[in-house]
């Protein structure tokens, strides 16, 4: 039988709370365990990651994450999940383009 350590036990969250020290609480590890990797891309191309994550607001990791899980997904036959932020844009671009400024 194993046990698994609650990184919060025993520890008053109230207490943490009420006394601002919230980051000085455990942290639980992560839900799922991540392998670092690295990869060679060429300039352009990382370039443009790192303004494609600047603009999103993500950093070039979890981008490329997503890219890898939506292409999962769409291999898959599932479905992919999209920012708001990235409708939201669609659309605001859709609108743009539908009704050209006079």
């Amino acid at each position: 039988m194993t046990s698994s350590h609650d990184p919060l036990e025993g520890v008053d969250l109230g207490a943490l709370l009420r006394h601002g020290q919230e980051a000085d609480a455990p942290r639980p590890s992560d839900a799922q365990p991540m392998v670092k990797s690295s990869i060679k891309l060429p300039v352009e191309l990382h370039d443009w990651l790192r303004s494609e994550a600047q603009r999103t607001g993500v950093g070039i990791s979890t981008l490329l994450r997503q890219f890898a899980e939506e292409k999962r997904a769409k291999a898959a036959g599932g479905q992919v999940l999209v920012s708001l932020s990235d409708v939201e844009r669609v659309i605001s671009d859709l609108i743009r383009r539908s009704h050209p400024a006079a």
